[in-house]
């Protein structure tokens, strides 16, 4: 974890971006220190709120792709190979994958805020063979507002950004429920806009 936030403080932007599409592709980068974190750099660099957020959904989305096209090709045969090499794994896994059978679309975004499940939920969704389009539009809306949550943290608290840290760990289901909260207001609002278009034809 040191060597990649050395790496992000030396490389701007396009570390960050990589950073970020790693961290989503499972790789053992924790998003409650990496997001805050770069939320903080970008507010001493000068880098807008806008630009980094933008850029960090466009990352995640192509982190999970990758994990969802993995298991996509890979089946049952690719999350059995995964529990075997990494025994810790199995816990998480068969818990995404209980989230996931009983919500199917809605487990690919909450998922994402969710901790243990938005690990593996990438996995899952391929294995499970949810369309790609469906799997981007759910994975959108949750890393929006996975995203909004941390990275506003980190960057309006500067060089507090750590605190962000110990908030997560001592009431991580809330900000689960806050995210949940937020998506419900997007997703009304898009329900909404919908309905208005249709009244309007």
């Amino acid at each position: 974890m040191e060597t990649a936030l050395e790496w992000i403080e030396s490389g701007g932007l396009w570390a960050v971006v990589v950073t970020i599409a790693l961290e989503y592709a499972c790789f053992p980068l924790p998003s409650e220190v990496l997001l805050p974190l770069v939320g903080a750099l970008c507010a001493k660099g000068g880098i807008g709120f806008g630009v980094i957020y933008g850029f960090s959904i466009l990352a995640g989305l192509a982190g999970c792709s990758f994990c969802y096209w993995l298991s996509r090709w890979g089946g049952g045969r690719f999350l059995d190979w995964l529990m075997r090499k990494v025994p810790k794994s199995r816990r998480g896994i068969e818990a995404s994958q209980d989230f996931f059978s009983r919500y199917a679309h809605l487990a690919v975004c909450l998922g994402r805020m969710i901790p243990v499940c938005r690990t593996y939920i990438s996995f899952i969704a391929g294995c499970g063979g949810q369309k790609y389009g469906g799997f981007l539009f759910f994975s959108l809306l949750g890393i929006a507002c996975w995203n909004m949550l941390l990275l506003s943290a980190g960057f309006f608290l500067g060089d507090n950004w750590s605190l962000t840290v110990v908030f997560y760990d001592r009431f991580k289901w809330a900000v689960v429920i806050i995210g949940a909260l937020v998506l419900m207001f997007f997703l009304l609002k898009r329900y909404r806009w919908g309905k208005k278009m249709r009244n309007r034809w």
